[in-house]
């Protein structure tokens, strides 16, 4: 052995290959007679080890591309080649494994890169989402394309945009119905008066008639006579020409003092709130006051 200040080129190296073996040891660099060692005389264990260091040496022609490509960037600007540096790195990890364990690991791992390869070759473009995809054989089930089942989805769908069409606007909660005239929604708050003049001795005083299309819940009444104390008051609800009493007060009331009701009636179309003044003079100024809530119809 012979201790060299460093090590030639790689040149040199290999013209000298079978001849004098260049090496580091302990980063020493240095040179020797090329080692010959009759395979007569090897032990089991080098026999061993040389068949692991064949077997591993072989399997860098299983290396995927894109590993190979990383050994050969390593060794780019290094004396050592991408064998070298792969031999190194496998051999020297190697350490207790199975050589067998060790060649079915790479062999899988050439396998998946190969599958990923190929994954990656079916996309228009790596930098997409877009997957490109050759169909053997369709994906549903037998018939889900027949007439038949494009009819029942046809039904779905027309019941689906039904449901939408009863909605007031498809963006809001706000939904439709058809109640045949049973269902009202509020439409604004309901005050209404009559000053008029009682119609005749112990006459009446109605409010305006409830407009076509409206429903008007009453829950208020009020009424007075402004010329003259009288005997009593009498409300009620007109409907169909027909006078529906609710309430009456049979005491002295005196001028322009008025007498109230709280409670709930509904009134119909044309429909009137009717006073009875008990002891008023025909053309007596009567004012009758109503309150409540007016209410549509469903068109």
């Amino acid at each position: 052995m012979a201790r060299l200040t460093a090590l030639p080129e790689i040149d040199v190296i290999h013209g000298f290959k079978g001849v004098i073996d260049f090496y580091l040891w302990r980063g020493l660099a240095c040179a020797r007679m090329w080692p010959r060692n009759p395979k007569s005389h090897h032990s089991a264990a080098t026999i061993a080890a040389a068949a692991t260091f064949g077997a591993i040496s072989r399997a860098f022609a299983l290396l995927a591309n894109s590993a190979l490509s990383a050994f050969k960037e390593d060794a780019a600007d290094q004396t050592r080649t991408a064998r070298d540096i792969y031999m190194s790195a496998v051999h020297g990890k190697l350490h207790e494994a199975a050589m067998s364990d060790f060649l079915d690991l790479l062999t899988e791992c050439r396998d998946s890169l190969a599958a990923l390869e190929a994954l990656l070759n079916a996309l228009g473009s790596v930098d997409t989402d877009d997957l490109q995809v050759d169909v053997k054989s369709s994906a549903l089930p037998a018939g889900a394309s027949t007439a038949a089942h494009q009819v029942t989805q046809n039904t779905a769908l027309a019941t689906i945009a039904n449901l939408e069409e009863a909605l007031a606007s498809v963006a809001t909660d706000r939904l439709q119905v058809r109640g045949e005239d049973q269902l009202f929604t509020f439409k604004e708050v309901l005050t209404k008066s009559a000053t008029d003049t009682v119609t005749g001795d112990d006459g009446w005083v109605q409010s305006p008639p409830v407009p076509a299309g409206q429903l008007w819940v009453v829950t208020t009444v009020y009424a007075a006579d402004n010329d003259r104390a009288i005997a009593g008051l009498k409300f009620g609800n007109r409907h169909d020409g027909s006078n529906i009493f609710f309430f009456e007060t049979v005491q002295p009331i005196l001028i322009r003092t008025g007498v109230g009701w709280a409670g709930h009636t509904i009134l119909d179309p044309a429909d009137t709130i009717i006073a009875y003044y008990h002891g008023a003079l025909d053309a007596d100024n009567a004012p009758l006051f109503i309150t409540g809530y007016i209410m549509t119809l469903e068109p």
